[in-house]
Formats: structure tokens, C-alpha cells, sequence
């Protein structure tokens, strides 16, 4: 035969064991036939030239259990070789024993729906593998109990057990590989896979060692971890999707993927199909889906940095559960499946007086700026106004008990009539009346109407028209500058913004001599949805549950120099100026550094969230006067309550007129009849049942 030939039988042969490993490693099970023709070799020589003649009765037993393929007296002959004869004639024995523990291991991992293929005992006799003289007491049926062995200290010298770093050859080393070994074994005894050990004891939030005081990652630790997400304890995600990086073996890695992704989808199915648990611990949901969805970036000099996703092989996986939850989430915002779903979305937006929104002559609508009126009372000033809205719009961000405390009995006569101490005095003061909270009530109705009724670019421009309105001012967006409204001198710019992102203005449009020079005060409104929000790719108007309201000035000094709030200028071009409150991005001024160091001046709450769902602005706001016992409490959650009824039957009788005069149904207009008839019935008792009477003419001491 050729060299020629040869060769191409030898190339052959190579490819032919590459494929047979690469088959084992998909799935293909190691055998008890396997191990033993790996241990088997050489071994009756071995007996026969150390103890054939003193020995001969014991050498004739040990040859008759190795014909019987006695793992147990098999690796004691080789630990004895390693005990006296320092691994002499042991070769490779030791590598393709942990080898074939590896591929035993990958094939449960590939297979876990089947059982176990290798008797537990052959297993049980590596983690033994004892001295040559106790081999004996095994070849009796007596199995001794060892603590470790030279065998096994060699059969993972140097080779990292599934992925981790090799194990020193020290006592506590060798304390650890043993518990390694135990738990390996008991697990393969199972059909069960492990994925990788640690070498010191669990801390925080390790993934080791979740279930087990073993330091083993295995499904027992998958077990623990979909029970303790239940309760809310998602704390051990992180570790858990990292210590994919720490496997060597890619089927190793694939089978881990297939199991994290198999665990989290049945802890995400519990919270989809469990609505208070979801609502309850939304948070901790959150951070474990944003934490499957992140990125990390990647930078190298003199290049552009790179941003990815940190765990490509979840991100199919993770988008569909994105989906899925904003799915259900949108399901509690629709209610339970027995209501009408539009109707429901249109109430989460329903305001107490359903103001209509027309921006003629200026102004947000025909009584916005009646409601003005009593809100501001005789103040005029841009900021004065400001801090007074921001004052009485902070009353509906209390808790429940600090709200009804607002409302309730006053304890002592009012101070103002009768004087007396400083005590009835501050409780006077901070006493909102009646006629107060419904006049703040109508100033949020308006606010409440723009920003959940109409898309986001009419939105925006609403809140122009409520600022405007608000200061006092007029709108002067058509202007085309920085500038959206002015009062007297006083320049304002609005914003109603989903995202930081937004924060920006286009820097051309301070290039006006209008405003060079002169102070801008922003007012920005920032959308903030329930807090099971998922992407952070803007709010929808259904979605918006609270507003957060920023104030900040700012001047333009020309070119790109500005300051903020009066501080020192910056010019933006100055990558070492001392201030870096703004930056240029792409030809606009960017401001989301303030808002992000600036705390808001007032809230504007228009939903809320509870174990029992999304409440909407009318259902937040009767919670707040729900369950007290306190009677003007009481009666101004039916004066609430009576307000909500007439204004609904005004709307009713509206559409119901409109309906008749366009079609002539004689029910529409016995309908319109009914309920315009109605609302005018509520008004006429509202003074019976809210005391209307009561600020308009408070009590003298010589009334009787």
C-alpha cells in the first residue's frame, strides 16, 4: 500500500473519530462497555507483577471480579498504582474517565426526558475508588466508605469540571473536589445533568448551591429558583443568566440556555395568569425582564463605541414575554373580560366634569379661564401663580389618611370667626372647603382631558394653551422661536414630554432677537406611565398615570453660550466648561441632565396601581375620600359623587339630543329629555347634600 494511501487513511481515520465525538457530544449516551475498555487495559499485569506469587489466592479472586467487570476492584488497582507506583502504566486512564463523565453529563443535559442508561453502582464506584488492599474487602461484598483517594485527585488534575477553573492540589481542594464528585455522581445516578461548581462557599446572589449545601449548579437549583420568583424574589437573575459564560462545553451552554429559558417561562406564566401577584410585584419583574433585555457597550480607542445586547441568545425569547406582558398589561387596563373594553378605556380618562377642550380666542376652552379665576383668586404674578399651583395640585398626591385630614370635621370652630389658639388657626389655614376642592378638582379635569383625550402632538400643544391659561399669559407659539407663551414681559416655553429623550429644543430657535438675552421659563411635563411599564419608547395617552412638572429658566447669551437658573454661562462648545447643565446633539439643545438632577415642583396624579388593577382618575380620586367615618368626609364624597352624576347626564342628554335632531328616534329625545331633566334635578339637591351654602356665608356668633 502507498505511503499516499496510508496518509489518506490516517486523514480518514481522523475525521471519522472527530465525527464519532462530535456525536457523542450531540447526544450520543457513553456505555458501561466504554468505561471499562477505558479502565480495563493492563490491569491483570499489573496484579500478577505486584502480587502474583505472595498473593496467588487473592490474585486468582481480583482476576475472576475484573472478568466480572468489577468497577470497584478496577479503580483500586489503578489508585494502588498511583499510591506505590506513582501512575506508572496508568497512561490517559484518568483523562477518559473524566472525559466519559463529561459526555454522560452533556447527554442528560441533551436528554433530560430520559432515564438514567448507566448503573448507579459503576457510578457510585468511581466516587469510591479506594486503596488496592481495601479493593479486597469490595471483592468480599463489603464496601468501605472513603473520604479520598489518589485516583480521584488525578482524574481532575488540572481539567476544569464544566467550565470552572482547575482545582488546586491542596487538603481543602481536595475537600472540594470530593463534594463535587458526590454531587456529580448522585445527580448521574438520576439521569439528572449538573452545570458547573464553585470552589468557595455561596455568597449574595451566587446561583450555586440554591438548593443543595453542595456547591453545584443543577436542576434542583432551577426548582428553587422558579419557587422563590413566585414570592416575588427575582434577585438571583443576574447570576443565573452570567453563569452561562462560565460552561466550556457548547452543549452544555445550549441545554443551560433551554433550561433558563423553560424556568423563567414558567415564572412568567404564573405572574400573566395571576393578575395581584403581577401588580404586587411588578417591580421585581421589571428589573428582571430589563436585566434579560440589556446591553453593554463596547469601546475601543480611536473608535466608535459599540452597544449589544448583553444576552443575544434571550433576546427572541425575552421580546415575546415583553409582548406578552404588555399584552396583559393592557388587559387590566381594559378590566375584566365582562365589561366592554372601550368603555372602560374611555372611563380610565373620564374626568368629574368633563370639561370640553376648544382652543378659540386663546384659551384651552370658554370656562378655563372662568375656573382660573377662583382657583388663583387675586394673584397675578408668573411665579406666584406657578407656586400656587403647585401647592394646591399637591393635595391630590397625599396619602388617604394626610388627604382626608385636609377635608375632615374641622376640630375646633373656625379661627376666623371666633379666634382662639394657634392650633385652631393652622387647622383653619390648611382646611380645603367644599367649594375649594371642587374648583381644584376642575382645574385637573382640564389637565385630565388634554393630556389622556388627544395624541401626543395635540397634547403638546394643549399644554401651551393650560400654561398660558394658567400664568395668565397668551399663546404666542405661531411665533416660531423658543417662546410657546408670554405674560407681560415674561417668556415661557412648554413642554409635554413621554421620555427624557425629548428633552430637547431646536437650538436655531433661540437665534432670534426676541429672546437673545432674555429669560425663558420652561415648564416641562413629564409623562410617566403605571409603573409596570415595559419600553421605554414613549406614553401613551391611556397609559399616562402621573405628570411630573419641571420648572427652569433659561437665557441665551448668543452664539451657543447660555446659562441656567442664573447660573454661570456655558458655552457648549467648551467641552471643560465648569457647567454642563445643556449639550448640542445634532443641531438641538438638550436639557435631560436638569430633569434628571432637578427634582419636579409638583405632580399631577391621573391614575394609580394596586393589587386590584389600574384605577382611573375618577376611581383615584374617590379612593382618596373612601372608608372614612368622618361625616364631611363623608359628605364630600357624595358631593363628588353627585357632581360626577350630573355631569354624566348632561353629557348623556347631549349626545342623545344630537342623536334625535339628526335622526328624529323618538327615544333619543326621551332619552336626551330624561337626562337633561335629571341633571337639573342634581343640581337643584347639590346644596342639600355638598352645603354649597357654607363658604359663602360663614356662621357669626350672634347666629342663632
Amino acid at each position: 500500500m502507498s505511503d499516499s494511501l496510508l496518509n489518506l487513511l490516517e486523514v480518514l481515520n481522523e475525521v471519522l473519530e472527530e465525527q464519532k465525538l462530535q456525536e457523542q457530544a450531540s447526544g450520543g449516551a457513553p456505555t458501561e462497555d466504554e468505561l471499562w475498555n477505558i479502565v480495563s487495559p493492563g490491569l491483570e499485569e499489573v496484579i500478577n507483577d505486584r502480587y502474583g506469587d505472595r498473593y496467588k489466592k487473592y490474585v486468582t479472586k481480583i482476576k475472576e471480579e475484573l472478568r466480572n467487570k468489577n468497577f470497584s476492584v478496577a479503580l483500586g488497582i489503578i489508585n494502588s498504582q498511583y499510591k506505590y507506583e506513582k501512575g506508572q502504566g496508568v497512561g490517559d486512564k484518568p483523562k477518559k474517565i473524566y472525559n466519559w463523565l463529561e459526555k454522560l453529563n452533556v447527554f442528560y443535559a441533551l436528554n433530560q426526558s430520559k432515564k438514567a442508561v448507566v448503573n448507579p453502582a459503576t457510578l457510585k464506584a468511581i466516587e469510591t475508588g479506594v486503596l488496592f488492599q481495601r479493593t479486597l474487602k469490595l471483592s468480599r461484598g463489603v464496601l468501605p466508605v472513603k473520604t479520598n483517594t489518589d485516583l480521584m485527585s488525578h482524574i481532575f488534575a488540572n481539567r476544569p469540571l464544566f467550565g470552572n477553573k482547575p482545582i488546586a492540589n491542596s487538603r481543602s481542594a481536595q475537600g472540594n473536589q470530593r463534594n463535587m464528585l458526590s454531587r456529580l455522581i448522585a445527580n448521574l445516578s438520576q439521569g439528572e445533568p449538573s452545570y458547573g461548581f464553585i470552589l468557595t462557599a455561596p455568597e449574595g446572589n451566587s446561583p450555586y448551591g440554591l438548593a443543595e449545601e453542595f456547591k453545584v449548579l443543577d436542576l434542583k437549583d432551577f426548582e428553587k429558583l422558579i419557587t422563590i420568583s413566585k414570592t416575588g424574589d427575582l434577585s438571583k437573575t443576574s447570576n443565573i443568566l452570567n453563569a452561562t459564560k462560565k460552561l466550556s462545553s457548547e452543549a452544555l451552554k445550549i441545554s443551560f440556555i433551554k433550561q433558563i429559558q423553560k424556568s423563567y417561562s414558567e415564572i412568567f406564566k404564573f405572574f400573566i395568569e395571576n393578575q395581584e401577584k403581577l401588580l404586587e410585584y411588578r417591580e421585581a419583574i421589571i428589573n428582571c425582564i430589563d436585566y434579560f433585555n440589556s446591553s453593554v457597550k463596547f469601546e475601543k480607542e480611536g473608535q466608535p463605541a459599540i452597544t449589544s445586547p448583553r444576552f443575544p441568545e434571550h433576546k427572541e425569547f425575552i421580546n415575546d414575554w415583553i409582548k406578552r406582558f404588555s399584552f396583559k398589561y393592557q388587559g387590566i387596563l381594559a378590566g375584566s373580560s365582562s365589561r366592554d373594553e372601550k368603555e372602560y378605556q374611555r372611563n380610565l380618562g373620564k374626568s368629574i366634569t368633563q370639561p370640553p377642550i376648544k382652543t378659540s380666542a386663546g384659551s384651552l376652552a370658554k370656562g378655563f379661564r372662568n375656573a382660573l379665576k377662583y382657583f388663583f383668586e387675586d394673584a397675578t404674578g408668573f411665579k406666584e401663580r406657578i407656586d400656587i399651583f403647585n401647592e394646591k395640585m399637591k393635595l391630590f398626591t397625599l396619602p388617604k389618611e394626610k388627604f382626608q385630614n385636609r377635608v375632615k370635621t374641622l376640630e375646633y370652630l373656625p379661627y376666623s370667626v371666633y379666634g382662639g389658639s394657634e392650633e385652631a388657626r393652622q387647622e383653619e389655614e390648611q382646611h380645603v372647603d367644599i367649594l375649594d376642592l371642587i374648583n381644584r378638582v376642575v382645574v385637573m379635569d382640564y389637565f385630565v382631558e388634554f393630556s389622556k383625550g388627544f395624541s401626543a402632538p395635540i397634547a403638546g400643544l394643549m399644554f401651551e394653551y393650560f400654561l398660558a391659561g394658567l400664568v395668565g399669559g397668551e399663546v404666542v407659539g405661531q411665533r416660531g422661536d423658543v417662546v410657546d407663551f408670554q405674560v407681560g414681559d415674561s417668556l415661557g416655553s412648554a413642554k409635554f414630554i413621554s421620555s427624557l429623550k425629548y428633552a430637547a429644543q431646536s437650538a436655531k430657535s433661540f437665534e432670534v432677537e426676541e429672546v437673545l438675552g432674555k429669560k425663558v421659563t420652561y415648564v416641562v411635563g413629564l409623562k410617566k406611565a403605571s409603573d409596570f411599564k415595559l419600553e421605554d419608547s414613549g406614553v401613551a395617552p391611556l397609559e399616562i398615570q402621573e405628570v411630573d412638572i419641571y420648572t427652569f429658566d433659561i437665557i441665551h447669551k448668543g452664539g451657543l453660550v447660555f446659562s441656567v437658573d442664573d447660573g454661570k454661562d456655558e458655552d457648549l462648545k467648551n467641552p471643560q466648561r465648569e457647567n454642563k447643565n445643556l449639550s448640542l446633539v445634532s443641531g438641538e439643545i438638550r436639557f435631560n441632565k436638569i430633569l434628571e438632577e432637578k427634582p419636579p415642583i409638583t405632580t399631577i396624579k391621573v391614575m394609580s396601581t394596586d393589587g386590584k388593577g389600574i384605577k382611573g382618575y375618577r376611581k383615584t380620586l374617590g379612593a382618596l375620600l373612601d372608608g372614612s367615618d368622618d361625616s364631611v368626609t363623608q359628605w364630600y364624597q357624595q358631593t363628588l359623587k353627585k357632581i360626577e352624576e350630573i355631569f354624566d347626564k348632561i353629557k348623556g342628554g347631549e349626545s342623545d339630543a344630537r342623536d334625535y335632531v339628526q335622526t328624529g328616534e323618538k327615544r333619543s329625545g326621551e332619552n336626551a329629555m330624561k337626562q337633561l331633566y335629571d341633571s337639573r334635578e342634581g343640581i337643584a339637591s347639590l346644596g342639600d347634600v355638598g352645603g354649597y351654602q357654607f363658604k359663602a356665608r360663614k356662621p357669626k356668633p350672634n347666629d342663632a
